[in-house]
């Protein structure tokens, strides 16, 4: 009788959730205080574990999503728990604890793409943050914003080529059970769906098989194109956008704060 043989399989490690664990452990000083954790200790973790190739990238999505922030000096800290508001039941969950242990105490948390959400009558007890300040508020409304760094960059556009993989930052109508609404879509450069302002836009290329850059620009016709200052915060700016180009049906702020934590789902933001 031919011997059987047990194979053990390694678990697949998912780098957010190590990473947001990672973090979580070496910064951890109480329940309501948190130290700075240098990123060679992070670096060491993930060495460990198999997966260092995947860490800027994950670092660069709990930064994105506000669960946490760079320091000066390579140092890194979590941001501090919270939710939110999204104006109807679910809220956004934002912190860098793993999601299984949110889950030991708020019942209702899962993902939500690289974001978690929980139902809002579970977490009455946390601190509360707008929607607008979640983004990166500063007095001004998103399209506001946007208006006013894209008039601030006219002057820094150069000629470029339209290279393999460059994609624009659009919307596309997309039905539920609750109707018609607009989500966030990367398209192919040129397509009447992209979004923009002054012919202005928003594009990424791939720098690496995971990574993104994000910059402003001008696609004039198939062989113009100008290339402008990198979007330091392209996801107020993919709100800001949508925002002036679609002035006569903006997009609902909560579906599409949702929609582009679904699109962000394995990729860094910057």
């Amino acid at each position: 009788m031919p011997h059987v043989l047990n194979t053990l399989v390694a678990p697949v490690i998912d780098p957010l959730e190590f990473a947001r664990g990672t973090l979580c452990s070496l910064s951890f000083v109480a329940t309501d205080t948190a130290r700075e954790t240098h990123v060679t200790r992070l670096q060491d973790r993930f060495d460990r574990a198999g997966i260092a190739a995947s860490m800027a990238d994950t670092l660069g999505t709990l930064q994105f999503l506000r669960e946490a922030e760079p320091l000066d000096g390579g140092y890194w800290i979590p941001a501090p728990t919270r939710v939110v508001v999204l104006g109807g039941k679910p809220c956004l969950l934002v912190g860098v604890h793993p999601t299984a242990e949110l889950r030991r105490h708020f019942g209702s948390a899962r993902r939500a793409g690289v974001g978690r959400v929980v139902d809002a009558d579970e977490v009455a007890g946390l601190p509360r943050q707008s929607l607008a300040a979640w983004r990166g508020h500063d007095g001004n409304d998103a399209s506001t914003w946007a208006r006013t760094t894209i008039k601030l960059a006219m002057q820094r556009f150069a000629p470029s080529v339209v290279g393999d993989g460059l994609e624009a930052f659009g919307t596309r109508t997309s039905k539920d059970f609750a109707g018609h609404h607009r989500e966030p879509a990367w398209l192919r450069v040129g397509d009447s769906a992209a979004c923009a302002w002054r012919g202005v836009g928003l594009f990424r290329s791939k720098t690496s098989a995971t990574r993104y850059r994000y910059f402003l620009g001008r696609h004039q016709s198939e062989s113009v194109f100008l290339e402008g200052p990198p979007a330091r915060e392209p996801l107020r700016m993919q709100f800001g956008l949508a925002a002036l180009h679609l002035r006569s049906m903006p997009p609902d702020e909560t579906a599409f704060a949702l929609s582009i934590l679904e699109a962000a789902q394995g990729e860094p933001s910057a």
